[in-house]
């Protein structure tokens, strides 16, 4: 990874040159060397594991080099992805031919990562484990897909003493009322969708940016339809009802829309403007209406009515 020899050296001592005790009934005894690894709690410790999935991680990027890897579908503007990575889990994408994802025949893509992986695997000692990993198609599930799921959820219930059922909004009730005070996972949810909805429309992450190319590269977000696109993405939009009236944008320079974004506090000027007022399409972003000097008033006059020049003017201020 082109480490200097030296830095190389540094961690090596660090690593090869750790002795332990045993306290036994609060007396220091023993003596042994550890043969690898760091001390427990040493803060080097996830510097080091976080280099070792790197070495993962660029040889699946690398792997955009070669021209027999067919890559996860994308939307165009997109960065390149193959893999997602958290702590010790990684999620692998790859296009396979759906002719021969289900029979013996050779897919090459599927052939490079497995040789990627395996050739990780000896390297860093570090084994897949392939008891918790499975394949997840794009398909929707099947009933049958969850079959050996709901067999071991089943089997585990009928373990142990009897269970006594109860309703799940019972048991979100608060103990006073005869709950048990579980958070209801229907507001659990909602309030996730919501903190999406929040990042997708304030942050510039490789989420917010796939999601942007794939559902708005035609329509504002605040008016993107609800129909087609994946489970998630439509309860976010759901959440977008009660989040986007809440969200204001403060005016600088070029961050706000200035007919679909509440940058006024009263809501989208779009549909704020009376009939007789023609909307300027071609004026997107607030900056264009700001000189040197502040607001520029014939700009907004053009634009807009005087109760919203007047307001927009007498309690917004540029900053």
């Amino acid at each position: 990874m082109g480490f200097a020899e030296i830095f190389i050296d540094m961690i090596w001592r660090l690593i090869a040159n750790n002795w332990y005790l045993f306290l036994f009934n609060g007396q220091a005894s023993g003596f042994f060397h550890s043969i690898r690894g760091v001390k427990q709690g040493d803060p080097l410790s996830s510097a080091l594991f976080i280099l070792s999935p790197e070495v993962l991680s660029r040889a699946l990027n690398f792997l955009f080099e070669d021209n027999s890897f067919r890559s996860y579908g994308m939307p165009k503007q997109s960065a390149n992805l193959n893999h997602l990575a958290y702590a010790d889990d990684t999620i692998i994408f790859s296009s396979a031919d759906d002719t021969i994802i289900f029979s013996s025949a050779d897919d090459t893509s599927l052939q490079l990562i497995m040789g990627i992986l395996q050739e990780y695997e000896q390297t860093s000692r570090q084994l897949i484990n392939k008891g918790k990993s499975c394949p997840i198609t794009h398909a929707r599930k099947r009933k049958a897909d969850y079959n050996d799921l709901i067999k071991k959820v089943k089997d585990k219930l009928e373990e142990g003493r009897k269970r006594h059922w109860s309703s799940w909004l019972n048991l979100c009730l608060p103990n006073e009322e005869g709950g048990v005070g579980f958070r209801s996972l229907f507001d659990v949810s909602k309030a996730l969708c919501a903190k999406l909805w929040l990042k997708f429309r304030t942050t510039n992450t490789l989420w917010s940016n796939y999601m942007w190319n794939k559902y708005c590269k035609r329509h504002y977000p605040q008016y993107v339809p609800r129909k087609g696109g994946s489970q998630v993405w439509k309860m976010t939009l759901e959440a977008r009802d009660n989040m986007e009236h809440e969200m204001w944008w403060e005016p600088r320079s070029g961050t706000a829309n200035i007919w679909f974004d509440n940058w006024t506090k009263i809501g989208a000027l779009y549909y704020l403007v009376p009939n007789e007022f023609v909307v300027d399409e071609k004026v997107q972003d607030v900056k264009e209406p700001i000189n040197q000097d502040g607001w520029n008033m014939s700009k907004l006059q053009q634009l807009f009515p005087t109760h919203i020049v007047d307001h927009g003017t007498g309690r917004i201020r540029l900053s």
